[in-house]
């Protein structure tokens, strides 16, 4: 691959002067539908020289030097003759048109060398043209607003948000009910907890658009609710480009802090990779680890403290000054002729290094049965009152290589690499109160954790236009995938001590009755996907002479997930190790020497529960027609039937299975109440599958996020009834106007709730279930508008907002509502809202552009509300509103731009809470500080 990729850019970089002649190449478009134009004659007026278009719509001339008209015929379709021409040694001239059907015009346009370049616009025409309700966003909208990654740029589109910065809501529904496809292809998610892709894996400059389909069709996956979310990644360019950038930037928290938590460094972590420095020692891993206490004649003690000492390596993070947050990012491509075929490749990386830091931050857990209390008590006491520090570096490299050869006019492949990884180093440290048996209880835990994550892909795809068979198109593609999660040497501290006296921290002890003991964990996750799928597509005529298609295929996806866990935890004879710190944990290890009541060994608490391997294949077929039945109104109809096969084992031979028939029926309507407007219904179902660590049945400890997670192999699938109501406006290009209704029907939603089984803990223990039902109401207003409608002194300006509003109910379960309103004086209702879902998500943005290269936006986004933990109680966990302003300024000065923003500038609260009786308690609370950056970048295109 090495090889390829240089030989890629050798090419590139060939010097263009040496070429005799130029070329002139472009794409030919319906004007209306946005879709290119198959076998469209585009030729030097005057001359025979010219090409047909292909079945990406483009055309590729040779031609000398010099200055020419170039005239462009289809079947149906007005002529059009593009004057001035200019045509430069070795160079491109980029020429795209969009055809006119006869009856438009009169007479033959004549129309000045322009190329087409407005990405949005034509975004904005596929939105228009689409047969179901879509919405996306551009490159160059990416550009606009300073998006790095596919997650900032994500949240701009009509009814997203995120949770976590990094997993896509669509329409307030958890990521449970989204999926995500790079190029169309099937991608495994690198968090074993999630069913979705972190969306900050994905660099910006690499992406040329992210659609976000909202109503299900036949020929897409059925496995999505609230969005299918599709990342399209760059095509070649129709002539050399390179673009070149870098910024720095400053976090006002994180940058230059010497308070700033870290954990030591690996020679790999500046790559995103963990190296071999972090994992399980030899000398544990290839002997057995026994019990020196347990009377085991066969105990080595030598041996015990080898293995125990070969973990010296400290559990206490670091404090450091951090550098500023970089970014660094290349692309380049182009377009040759060999050997009579036209080839053309894209290859470019992107790399990120930032910082995150906060203190002092809050940590609660609050209950009704913290102490003895009668029920229906007016305040909830607290468990746990901690103060919160937390210092995180994140590194991602992502890169991509495309290389496309059309083999003639009518057939077409290609191939994309794309490889991204990353990791996120963290180091903890809380101390306050744990109050649940002692109210002078003190408590003090360190965590020191490294994950790293690396996703790696392979797409192959072909595109095949049979002329003589009415421009039948068949397309097909190959994909494999291999993601892998690895969270080496997590490492967990807690000291127990007696806060009557606040200012001695002396008498520190590991004790079980406080917290868990010190721990060390290795977790690695491996998932493979093999994705197939191949659809054909018959263009027909209807009697009313309009034309239809019928498409048909299908699909196949086999996943396969092997989960490791291996654990080890330090003892004594005496079960307490007193009076020390964390620096002196390995003074007094148990050895020839040392077998006291306080010395130190190491016990394997591996857990078979904890290790599971999972398979998963699914069988998709579908047809459906697009039949226009007049001129205004067209009907898309079509049913999938997917087959579902799942099974999951753990070591101790615990199932978790699916074996599931679905139909999935489609209906999608649309009438064009004019030539820029739009009405449209749709009906259709979906499903929503649980996870592979959802089924697992063990329990880990997220020890970021506080919690025990509990799996749970019993849960089904979900099957959601969706109505869909649009009307659209397209003042202009560019511009939109539009109102949505939808309605969903949720059948067994599976949400994440407090483990009913488990009683009370002070760590909150999560697991899921399926809930009866759940129905889902909401409206979507979006508006892009530029303002010269007001005077044409605000030509340069405009202005977008968009707003979703989301009503989503279920009812309690019987037996958890029977335990609220017993715990409970007051009333409680018998319904909430459903888990995950925010009420109502805002995003608006202001632009000025300019024609001397000035562009300055300003955006705001908000979402509502969202229940993050269903209490066993009633009193749930709420994710608090965040809302959030960005700037960015740039300016263009010929190949160069620089560019100054600033992010997070209102710093809110990430701020979880609970509500009981009028009162707010801190769950979590932290600020992340703004971050304002400097960026410089060159083009050439």
């Amino acid at each position: 691959m090495k090889k390829i990729l240089l030989s890629i850019l050798l090419l590139a970089l060939l010097p263009l002067s040496g070429f005799a002649q130029g070329f002139i190449r472009g794409t030919i478009i319906d004007d209306e539908t946005g879709e290119a134009l198959i076998g469209a004659t585009v030729v030097i007026a005057g001359t025979t020289n010219g090409a047909p278009t292909d079945l990406d719509g483009k055309y590729s001339i040779k031609a000398d030097a010099g200055t020419y008209d170039l005239q462009v015929s289809y079947i149906s379709y007005e002529t059009q003759t593009i004057t001035g021409v200019v045509v430069t040694d070795g160079g491109v001239t980029s020429i795209d048109v969009r055809m006119k059907t006869e009856g438009d015009l009169l007479e033959e346009i004549v129309v000045e060398a322009k190329a087409l370049k407005n990405s949005e616009s034509a975004l904005l025409t596929i939105q228009k043209k689409s047969s179901v309700v879509l919405d996306g966003i551009s490159s160059e909208q990416f550009s606009r607003n300073n998006d790095n990654d596919a997650a900032s740029a994500i949240r701009r589109v009509t009814g997203v948000s995120l949770e976590g910065g990094k997993y896509v809501y669509v329409r307030g529904l958890g990521d449970r009910y989204s999926k995500t496809t790079v190029n169309g292809a099937d991608i495994p998610g690198l968090d074993p907890n999630r069913n979705t892709v972190q969306m900050d894996l994905f660099p910006s400059n690499l992406i040329d658009n992210i659609i976000v389909y909202k109503t299900f069709r036949p020929d897409l996956p059925g496995d999505f609710t609230g969005g299918y979310v599709d990342i399209t990644t760059k095509d070649f360019p129709e002539e050399f480009t390179l673009k070149l950038s870098g910024s720095l930037g400053y976090n006002t928290q994180a940058t230059f802090n010497d308070e700033f938590l870290a954990i030591e460094d690996g020679s790999l972590d500046w790559i995103g990779l963990s190296g071999d420095q972090r994992e399980i020692p030899a000398v544990v891993l290839n002997n057995p680890i026994l019990d020196p206490t347990g009377g085991n004649p066969d105990v080595n003690d030598q041996l015990v403290f080898d293995q125990t000492s070969s973990f010296q390596n400290s559990f206490q993070p670091e404090t450091d000054s951090p550098f500023f947050n970089n970014s660094f990012s290349a692309s380049i491509g182009n377009q040759y002729t060999v050997f009579g075929k036209s080839l053309g490749f894209v290859t470019g990386f992107s790399y990120r290094r930032n910082y995150e830091f906060y203190t002092p931050a809050e940590n609660g857990v609050a209950n009704q049965w913290s102490q003895p209390q009668e029920l229906g008590a007016s305040v909830l006491l607290a468990d746990r009152l901690l103060n919160d520090t937390r210092g995180t570096e994140t590194v991602l490299l992502g890169g991509l290589a495309s290389v496309s050869l059309k083999l003639n006019t009518n057939n077409k492949i290609s191939f994309n690499f794309f490889r991204n990884q990353g990791s996120d180093k963290t180091g903890r440290f809380q101390n306050g109160l744990a109050l649940s048996d002692d109210a002078t209880q003190g408590y003090q835990t360190i965590t020191s954790f490294y994950v790293e994550r690396v996703l790696t892909s392979y797409q192959f795809k072909g595109e095949h236009n049979v002329e003589k068979w009415n421009n039948f198109r068949i397309e097909w593609l190959g994909a494999y995938t291999r993601s892998t999660q690895e969270e080496p040497d997590l490492r967990f501290f807690t000291f127990g001590f007696d806060n009557t006296d606040p200012n001695n921290l002396t008498d520190l002890q590991v004790q079980p009755s406080v917290g868990q003991i010190p721990s060390r964990y290795f977790r690695d996750l491996q998932e493979d996907n093999y994705n197939g799928k191949v659809d054909f597509t018959y263009p027909f005529q209807m009697g009313n002479g309009l034309g239809a298609k019928l498409k048909f295929g299908g699909s196949y996806l086999y996943k396969e997930r092997e989960f490791r866990e291996n654990q080890y935890r330090f003892n004594s004879r005496s079960g307490v190790l007193n009076s020390f710190d964390i620096e002196r944990f390995f003074d007094d290890i148990w050895g020839p020497d040392n077998q006291g009541p306080t010395a130190v060994f190491i016990r394997d608490a591996f857990e078979p529960g904890n290790n599971y391997d999972a398979d998963q294949s699914i069988l998709g077929i579908y047809a459906m027609v697009d039949i226009p039945l007049t001129e205004r109104f067209k009907v898309i109809a079509g049913v999938r039937f997917e087959r579902t096969d799942l099974e999951l084992t753990s070591f101790n031979d615990s199932l978790g299975t699916l074996d599931n028939n679905d139909f999935l029926p489609s209906l999608n309507m649309t009438y064009n109440l004019s030539d820029n407007m739009n009405l449209r219904f749709g009906y259709n179902r979906t499903l929503a599958r649980p996870t592979f660590r959802e089924l697992a049945p063990y329990t880990s400890f997220d020890f970021i996020g506080d919690l025990l997670l509990v799996g749970n192999p019993a849960l089904d699938r979900s099957i959601i009834d969706n109505l869909d109501l649009r009307w659209e406006l397209y003042p202009s290009p560019g511009e939109i106007i539009s109102v949505s209704a939808f309605y969903k029907r949720m059948q067994d939603p599976i949400e994440r709730v407090q483990n009913v089984e488990a009683g009370v803990s002070e760590l909150q223990e999560v697991t899921f279930r399926n809930l009866p039902s759940a129905d889902l109401f909401g409206v979507e207003l979006e508006l892009r508008k530029r303002l010269d409608f007001i005077s044409p002194a605000l030509k340069n300006f405009s202005l977008g907002a968009n707003f979703t509003y989301i009503n989503a109910v279920v009812d309690i379960p019987e037996d958890q509502l029977v335990f609220i309103r017993e715990l409970n004086a007051f009333n409680t209702d018998d319904t909430r809202r459903l888990y995950g879902q925010a009420p109502y998500v805002v995003n608006a943005f202001a632009t000025y552009q300019n024609n001397v290269g000035t562009l300055v936006n300003l955006a705001f986004y908000v979402n509502g509300e969202r229940l993050s933990i269903i209490d066993l109680s009633g009193n749930n966990i709420q994710e608090r509103p965040r809302p959030n302003i960005n700037l960015s300024i740039s300016q263009q000065i010929g190949r160069f731009a620089v560019r100054f923003s600033g992010t997070n500038l209102l710093n809110p609260e990430y701020k979880f809470t609970q509500d009981y009786n009028g009162v707010e308690y801190i769950f979590r609370n932290y600020q992340l500080g703004q971050t304002y950056s400097l960026g410089v970048s060159y083009t050439i295109d």
